[in-house]
């Protein structure tokens, strides 16, 4: 083997040597950026947080918290005199609240529309999590001062209370929007929706949507609000 040859077995390995450390900045700030987007979307797509003690939190429907909640939605806040818009805010933190982890073990989450649109929201996981979530939805809009709307609140927190640290096969996403747009987000690519509606509301159903009527009235409250628990367990079970 001649010098010249041994030469070019020699520079050939520090080539690449020198290959892979000149790139190494960059395939570093590659794979950084690539770690960044995975993670950012786990972290958007995560599930829920679920209170460990939520199963301890549950309370059967029942009318007493039923009744307690329409009476601080449209009478202590309706009545008070406050504004408008603080009315509006103070049922939106009412219902919040007490859906939280602390009081129901759930996860309440808002997000901000146009227009002064909003939902709030939180989530019963399920066992499929990949399958569509059900959604009982209700309108947040006037509750304060419009008892129907009140009632439709009080059934969702109070189905909602009963629910908690159970498991179902879907997911139930539980959703109090102000505006169409928050509807239509909060609704969108569901496996189902119920629309809570008060006797005096037109609303009519879209394609895998199901209308459940609050009743204003004594009639059989409870029969009403075990009705509407069945009705998510059904469409969640799916």
């Amino acid at each position: 083997m001649s010098e010249e040859s041994g030469q070019d077995e020699i520079q050939k390995p520090n080539a690449l040597i020198k290959w892979l450390v000149g790139g190494l900045p960059l395939g570093l700030i590659v794979m950084g950026v690539l770690s960044f987007v995975i993670w950012f979307h786990k972290k958007k797509e995560r599930a829920p947080i679920v209170s460990e003690f939520a199963a301890m939190l549950q309370k059967d429907v029942n009318t007493a918290d039923f009744d307690r909640y329409v009476r601080i939605i449209a009478e202590e806040i309706g009545r008070s005199n406050m504004s408008e818009g603080e009315k509006g805010e103070a049922v939106a933190t009412f219902v919040e609240s007490s859906m939280s982890m602390d009081n129901m073990g759930y996860e309440m989450l808002r997000k901000g529309y146009e227009n002064d649109g909003l939902a709030i929201y939180g989530e019963l996981p399920g066992k499929n999590r990949s399958a569509p979530p059900v959604v009982l939805v209700a309108q947040l809009q006037d509750a304060y001062k419009d008892r129907s709307r009140a009632n439709c609140l009080a059934a969702m927190m109070s189905v909602a209370h009963s629910l908690t640290g159970t498991q179902q096969t879907r997911t139930i996403r539980y959703a109090i929007v102000l505006g169409s747009e928050a509807d239509q987000d909060m609704t969108h690519k569901a496996g189902g929706v119920i629309r809570l509606q008060g006797l005096e509301d037109q609303g009519l159903a879209g394609a895998n949507e199901q209308i459940y009527t609050v009743e204003d009235g004594r009639g059989n409250l409870l029969g009403m609000l075990q009705g509407l628990k069945q009705s998510l367990e059904t469409a969640a079970s799916r």
